[in-house]
């Protein structure tokens, strides 16, 4: 794992204004990295910020202030070159396999859509031995080439999903709770998948997540945000032994271990309200 940040995010600043009501800050003063190589894991509860902070750095949304870096190059305003490149090299995986696959493609063209948008030289020969290779490397084959999306299962949804990404070989790759909407039974399968992706590619990662569980099993470095403040960042290991923030800590102690006896012997302990 390198030292060198792929993707900084520093002093970021985003409200939203409804008429007749005041301005919600969604991020205040974030600062965020992800070192080359490394999965940098983004922790909070819904309307902790996670969202509008994946969507500035998308570019789906624009800033009130602060910088996105990423391999040194300011996104805020950044040139249509540098966006063609961000585009290229920058992949997401979405929560939702349902919604994020377009049903009505065969998952052939769902996963070769990034290679004929971003390489139109590329022989169709050529693009669909690149698919067949990133389906393979999620565990399905080239016979499910011409099905459509709807015939597969979730988890196996959110697999043709990580290959539509994995294809393009992007330097980072962006997952916003990619195993939330799974059941639980196919969840480990997934993450476990996507360590895989990691250390095969060398990919950078920004993992976004509410379960604390696979943020540990996953990520090297974590960021906690609380109403659009950074409350915490550290390595992982760090964090979990010993959370400096009341927040990390709440969080940390709310979160499900697999052991009954420690479970119920943390749920005592907890004050009550």
């Amino acid at each position: 794992m390198s030292e060198r940040a792929l993707l900084e995010v520093e002093g970021l600043h985003k409200t939203y204004s409804m008429s007749g009501r005041p301005k919600t800050h969604a991020l205040n003063d974030v600062a965020l990295s992800v070192p080359e190589g490394s999965v940098t894991g983004l922790v909070g509860e819904s309307g902790s910020g996670k969202s509008t902070l994946i969507r500035c750095v998308m570019g789906f949304e624009r800033p009130d202030s602060g910088t996105i870096r990423f391999d040194g190059t300011d996104m805020v305003g950044a040139s249509r070159a540098d966006w063609a490149t961000f585009r290229r090299e920058v992949q997401m995986v979405f929560q939702d396999p349902y919604s994020s696959l377009d049903p009505r493609m065969t998952v052939e063209s769902l996963v070769g859509e990034g290679l004929r948008l971003q390489q139109p030289g590329l022989s169709r020969a050529k693009r669909r031995a690149l698919v067949v290779e990133a389906l393979e490397s999620v565990g399905l084959a080239e016979e499910h080439l011409p099905r459509r999306s709807a015939s597969f299962s979730g988890g196996q949804r959110q697999r043709i999903a990580i290959a539509r990404a994995i294809v393009m070989r992007p330097r980072l790759l962006i997952c916003d709770e990619p195993v939330s909407a799974l059941d639980v039974s196919v969840q480990a399968q997934v993450v476990n998948l996507l360590k895989q992706m990691q250390r095969q590619f060398g990919l950078s990662m920004l993992f976004v997540a509410h379960d604390l569980a696979v943020v540990r099993h996953l990520c090297d470095t974590v960021a906690v945000l609380e109403h659009g403040n950074l409350v915490e960042s550290g390595p992982t290991r760090d964090v979990f032994a010993s959370p400096q923030a009341e927040y990390t800590r709440e969080l940390i102690a709310a979160s499900p271990v697999p052991d009954p006896v420690v479970q119920r012997a943390r749920m005592a302990a907890r004050p009550a309200v």
